[in-house]
């Protein structure tokens, strides 16, 4: 009996030891010490722990899908777009698209994101991927290319403590561009941007200009017009529209960017050509009336302006409205190197007749345009002044010689007529030419 006693009393005793030691480390270790959660974690961690609350205190319960004021559904949020153009990459005249490369801006505000600095360590501001964001169904309307593409879709974006959103990303955009080909290659283009909320009408997003201002809404960088187009300026314009298959008003966004064609690069390349074949089609009145050279220079002449209206075809696209100054030029240059051609046909073939010249046209031509060109007139049986060729016996001689038979006299003489008022003709028609090129030109 006794021996039981003392056996529970050691037994009670070990036991009450060992609770006693067990129960010491905890109470030393939390003893005098907060144990909320926050202090706990600043303890450990730092500003870094208060970070990671205040993704955890926002993004909890943070829903995309819905609209930053979904609660107040009268009431549409505002949402600000901005565009920097930073460089003019290609615009290609024959697809009418421009290519460049840019940073869209946009930003609003979401109050379910905000925060008191003072319990976040004075935390300002945080950066988070913008696909785990609500981010305003905006779209390019006029690009290009993959159509369908959303074009605020990656990145970070900067939240502000007081619930705004500040949404940067650069892209290359390729955009359709409806271009005026009158003045080309000395044109000015203007190319509109259009971005539009695709889902949402105005009751719901109200889309503006960054800014309500044209001017900070748009920029464009010192290294945009290091390319064939020179950037002149860019301005933004707000637009409302209504589409038949969806009620209410549809807010959008122009930017409107003017471009500048580099000149000098063209003018080397295509206007001087055509002004050398334009000058060069006065050779064809200049060189003898019958030296066979004008029909050379002027069949290569041909050629190269055929040749020159092929590049051209394959340069702009065959639905412009305006036909371009240079493909006038081209036109006009060989309308004339051919009518050139035929008329000094027509004036080799007259200086070759042998027939009689009726009195009207010897007393209009030779002794009025005749004299008012500077012609010496034939008179009598004199030298040749035209240098023209006579056969008598198969041999070629360069004089008139004095014949005893009257027939062949008069022969050379009607001869010798026609050369002049081919030659009088030949005059009259190149001032024509000169002035008819002037006009072309001008």
């Amino acid at each position: 009996m006794d021996r039981g006693i003392k056996l529970t009393v050691v037994l009670a005793f070990i036991g009450l030891s060992l609770g006693s030691l067990s129960a010491a480390p905890t109470v030393n270790t939390t003893a005098g010490k907060d144990l909320s959660p926050s202090s706990t974690t600043e303890s450990t961690d730092g500003p870094l722990a208060n970070e990671e609350t205040l993704f955890k205190d926002l993004f909890d319960n943070y829903n995309k899908n819905l609209r930053p004021n979904y609660n107040t559904s009268n009431e549409p949020l505002q949402v600000e777009l901005g565009l920097a153009v930073r460089r003019i990459e290609y615009l290609d005249e024959k697809r009418q698209t421009l290519l460049f490369h840019g940073t869209t801006r946009l930003r609003w505000m979401d109050k379910r994101l905000t925060w008191d600095q003072q319990d976040y360590e004075q935390i300002a501001n945080i950066a988070y991927p913008s696909y785990a964001l609500w981010v305003p169904d905006i779209r390019l309307q006029n690009q290009a290319a993959q159509l369908g593409v959303k074009t605020f879709e990656h990145g970070l974006a900067n939240i502000y403590s007081d619930g705004q959103v500040y949404l940067s990303t650069q892209s290359a955009f390729t955009v359709y561009c409806g271009m005026d080909f009158g003045k080309w290659p000395y044109d000015v283009q203007s190319c509109t941007i259009e971005f539009e909320s695709f889902t949402m009408d105005g009751t719901r997003v109200d889309l503006r200009m960054m800014g309500q201002n044209s001017t900070v809404a748009v920029e464009t960088s010192p290294y945009a017009s290091l390319n064939e187009w020179h950037v002149l300026g860019m301005v933004a314009l707000k637009n409302v529209k209504r589409y038949e298959c969806c009620p209410g008003e549809f807010h959008s966004i122009y930017f409107t960017i003017r471009l500048q064609r580099n000149q000098p690069f063209y003018r080397p390349l295509l206007l001087t050509p055509m002004i050398v074949m334009v000058f060069a089609s006065w050779l064809l009145f200049l060189l003898p009336l019958q030296s066979c050279m004008k029909f050379v220079i002027g069949a290569i002449e041909l050629v190269f302006v055929a040749s020159f209206a092929l590049f051209l075809k394959s340069y702009l696209p065959p639905s412009i409205e305006e036909i371009p100054y240079i493909v006038t030029l081209n036109l006009n240059t060989m309308v004339l190197v051919l009518l050139a051609l035929f008329i000094q046909s027509a004036l080799l073939f007259m200086s070759r007749l042998k027939c009689a010249m009726p009195h009207a046209l010897k007393t209009l031509f030779l002794d009025g345009l005749g004299r008012a060109c500077c012609l010496k007139l034939p008179n009598g049986y004199t030298k040749s002044n035209l240098g023209l060729q006579l056969t008598a016996e198969g041999q070629e001689v360069d004089h008139f010689e004095m014949s005893d038979s009257s027939d062949a006299l008069t022969s050379e003489k009607t001869r010798h007529e026609w050369a002049t008022l081919a030659s009088v003709l030949n005059r009259v028609c190149f001032t024509i030419h000169v002035v008819v090129c002037l006009i072309v030109l001008l």
